[in-house]
């Protein structure tokens, strides 16, 4: 479908007052793909391995931003031996079906790892009390109950970009102050629009792309863009120890179409379509 009628279609169907769930199931609206244990796996082995390459997590605190379609990475990281396990997301999106994290201790087991027992689970809230694990669903404002320094390892796939931009800056303030002194953060950052995979978000004024009509449809993104991204982990007292971008071959969107606020920007930013960062606090 052509960007502009998948805006079109989803500034519709958002004012419908359907809950999530049931865009969910009809499959119009996702959150990632954390809800297939192979996937889960993969990505958790993504941020888990950069950052502790035995992947162990033995008396860690570990903090997932984003964990959208499931709580898989709760059950993984307590076989993997993690204390506890924080899931922060902006809302209540994770699927409640017990039998998908029976699945997900499976496929743990079938690794050769100890997954917690979720035989007698009959709730969401039962699983996480097994893994040890709280989900809190106020997004960024959830960090403020979160003592100074109590947190080993930070990681969010695909969720930054997500972030309203208001709320960015304060969002890295608080992984800073939450994470402990050894603590590392681990982001994957996808920095194309989520319409047609380009930079179509980038034709837009702030003012109309921040306003309710768009930022509340499902396909918001706040068009930070990678220098800009990596410089606000920097300002917030983190040194970054590996960065890597995923590059188109030429800008995707011709300069003449961007908004004048994007217009500046050199050829390789607008190359970026992906980056991963690996940072500690400074």
């Amino acid at each position: 479908m052509n960007w502009r009628l998948k805006i079109a279609a989803k500034v519709v169907l958002s004012r419908l007052g359907i809950p999530y769930e049931g865009w969910r199931k009809l499959g119009l609206f996702r959150l990632g793909r954390m809800d297939r244990p192979d996937y889960a796996l993969k990505i958790f082995d993504l941020h888990i391995l950069r950052a502790i390459p035995d992947g162990r997590l033995d008396g860690k605190t570990v903090l997932e931003i984003g964990p959208g379609d499931s709580l898989a990475s709760a059950v993984t990281a307590r076989a993997h031996g993690a204390a506890e396990a924080l899931l922060v997301d902006a809302g209540a999106y994770a699927s409640r079906d017990v039998d998908l994290y029976r699945a997900m201790a499976a496929a743990l087991e079938a690794r050769g790892l100890p997954p917690p027992d979720l035989s007698d689970a009959a709730t969401l809230e039962d699983v996480l009390a097994h893994c040890s694990a709280r989900y809190l669903t106020t997004g960024v404002d959830a960090f403020a109950d979160m003592p100074d320094a109590s947190v080993d390892l930070i990681w969010s796939h695909s969720v930054l970009e997500h972030i309203p931009l208001k709320q960015l800056p304060h969002l890295f303030g608080e992984m800073r102050r939450v994470l402990k002194p050894e603590g590392l953060i681990s982001h994957n950052i996808d920095f194309q629009d989520h319409l047609a995979h380009g930079l179509n978000s980038l034709r837009f004024s702030e003012a109309a792309w921040e306003s309710p009509t768009m930022a509340n449809a499902g396909f918001y993104t706040n068009r930070v863009r990678a220098g800009a991204m990596h410089a606000m982990v920097r300002e917030a007292g983190f040194e970054i120890l590996q960065e890597d971008f995923g590059r188109w071959p030429a800008p995707p969107i011709a300069r003449r179409d961007l908004d004048p606020a994007f217009r500046d920007l050199s050829d390789d930013e607008l190359r970026i379509a992906t980056s991963h960062l690996l940072a500690r606090p400074a």
